[in-house]
């Protein structure tokens, strides 16, 4: 590896100033570089950076850089996420061993990445689909995306606790498998929403009716700064992704559009309630 040194100026007064980032046609990094530098952390918190596409190795790495410093916490996002500028405090805040934010997955069915438990063979997890509309609330497992650790867990655990030794068990939940051996518990704030992008952007979102779906940002933002989105719902749990129209009802408001099922290709149709 051939390490370049930079020379250093001296400056002997320089106060804050401003670094503008010209967000192009790499908008999924755009975004996200923009979440890095607004997000909030403790003073002294240490970015630890390893760019491929090995999870597991780095997931450990970070592990790793956490014991060998006096940090309270980790906490791990990639780079194919968008979130508030206060996650870390706001995940922090509730005291919980291991703790997620409300994620969904990137692409259709857009279905929650957290667990409820294991079917009846106990081989395959179950995802959790009754998520309350608001609230910290336990579950058996979660994907790692936005998840914080506190030190004491990681400290309780072997060296590299993430892996996939395990059939039916990626990193996320062969980490979650460990905690739960250990005695720890986890958690997921549902009002901690964190953005998910593949070829858009997809937020969680609620609806009095249908529960948790999803909302995705479909183009840039009009003249008037909105950004045009979809939302996207289950009819019941595990059912395809659906779309809907305006759809979330208050007691005194008029029925809204039904939920339509989409296909590609073919204009929606009413799916019946």
């Amino acid at each position: 590896m051939t390490t370049v040194q930079f020379p250093k100026k001296r400056v002997e007064e320089l106060g804050p100033g401003t670094v503008g980032l010209l967000c192009g046609e790499f908008s999924r990094y755009s975004n996200f570089t923009l979440a890095m530098l607004y997000l909030q952390v403790p003073d002294g918190s240490r970015p630890c950076m390893d760019p491929g596409i090995d999870l597991v190795r780095q997931c450990n790495n970070f592990v790793k850089h956490v014991k060998a410093t006096d940090g309270d916490f980790l906490w791990i996002t990639g780079d194919d996420h968008v979130f508030d500028p206060q996650i870390v405090m706001n995940l922090a805040a509730h005291g919980k061993d291991v703790i997620v934010p409300n994620v969904k997955q990137r692409s259709s069915p857009f279905y929650p990445v957290v667990y409820s438990g294991l079917d009846d063979n106990g081989v395959q997890y179950k995802l959790k689909f009754d998520l309350p509309e608001h609230g910290v609330h336990q579950v058996f497992a979660a994907g790692s995306a936005g998840m914080l650790i506190r030190r004491h867990v990681l400290e309780a655990l072997p060296e590299k606790p993430f892996s996939r030794a395990e059939a039916h068990l990626n990193e996320d939940l062969s980490f979650c498998k460990l905690v739960r051996e250990a005695g720890f518990t986890i958690w997921i704030d549902v009002d901690e929403k964190m953005a998910h992008m593949g070829t858009m952007i997809v937020w969680p979102e609620y609806s009095q009716k249908w529960g948790w779906g999803a909302s995705l940002d479909i183009g840039p933002p009009d003249a008037s700064g909105e950004i045009p989105s979809i939302p996207i719902f289950h009819a019941s749990p595990g059912s395809p992704a659906v779309m809907a129209g305006e759809y979330t009802l208050a007691p005194s408001e008029e029925p809204k559009p039904p939920l339509m099922r989409y296909e590609e290709g073919k204009v929606p149709e009413p799916l019946a309630d």
